[in-house]
């Protein structure tokens, strides 16, 4: 019994030191479990880790300040709207689960990698609560400040407005002469995806490097970047294709193609089978 007492303080006051060593005196092996816990011990992984793999989910505040939605299981965040300065911005919600931080970067047609807002937050689960609280504003772009403020979650049963750019695949058309691909973190603040098309010409086929740009009001166009460097260079670069899009069903939408600049008429005809009617499916 004595050697038992013996061990146990030793034991405790191993502990003790290592807390103390460790910056976090608060937290007190007894043996072997915590008696006290402190936030700078328990804050990592952080409670949004559990929203990693997580699909098909919409947060949002109940004044519609601000919002977003994870489509498909991307861990990333998802796309959604925050108010700056009064108005309602198109923005995407980077979330760092382990740190309990989420970056909210404008979406535009231009990259931008500096964060409009960065969060501390957490996930909520408890009492019939279920989402994120904002803890705390640690930058803003602006003078709005979003501590406090909670997301409700609720789950996403409307599908017909989800973006091309939304889904985190490889599209490619039911021909195999258009592949564009999304998913590359690089690329999340924008609503365009790169890829390639087969154009042929007096017989010859030769690859384009392209990138389409999705908008909201379901139209749709692309830009050759083989002979730019980028349609961002230059604001004056005008589209070879224009069109218009609709989603069919999960990760297939269909491109109307109004203005035609890459793929000649005659033989696009050959190489998709419904133009001008383009099939994209993951």
């Amino acid at each position: 019994m004595k050697r038992f007492i013996k061990y146990s303080f030793f034991a405790l006051a191993f502990s003790l030191c290592a807390a103390l060593f460790a910056g976090c005196a608060g937290c007190v092996w007894f043996p072997f479990a915590f008696t006290k816990s402190c936030k700078s011990c328990s804050r990592y992984p952080s409670s949004l880790q559990s929203l990693r793999r997580a699909g098909w989910l919409s947060f949002s505040d109940g004044e519609n300040r601000l919002g977003f939605r994870i489509t498909d299981g991307n861990y990333f965040g998802g796309y959604g709207y925050i108010t700056v300065e009064g108005e309602s911005t198109k923005a995407f919600f980077d979330i760092n689960g382990y740190y309990g931080k989420i970056n909210v970067y404008l979406v535009d047609e231009i990259t931008n990698d500096n964060a409009l807002f960065i969060f501390e937050a957490e996930y909520v689960n408890k009492n019939g609560k279920q989402g994120i609280k904002i803890e705390s504003t640690v930058r803003s772009a602006s003078g709005d400040d979003y501590t406090g403020v909670f997301l409700n979650m609720t789950k996403v049963t409307d599908k017909s407005q989800i973006k091309p750019y939304e889904y985190f695949v490889t599209f490619s058309d039911t021909d195999g002469n258009l592949r564009v691909r999304g998913g590359e973190y690089s690329n999340l603040f924008t609503t365009r995806l790169y890829g390639c098309a087969t154009v042929v010409t007096e017989g010859r086929d030769r690859e384009v490097e392209i990138e389409i740009f999705f908008r909201d009001d379901f139209t749709f166009a692309i830009y050759d970047l083989t002979s730019m460097s980028s349609v961002l260079v230059d604001a004056d670069n005008k589209p070879v294709v224009y069109g218009t899009y609709e989603r069919i069903e999960e990760k297939t939408y269909s491109l109307y193609i109004i203005n035609d600049g890459l793929f000649t008429t005659d033989v696009a005809r050959e190489q998709f089978s419904a133009y001008p009617y383009i099939t994209l499916c993951a």
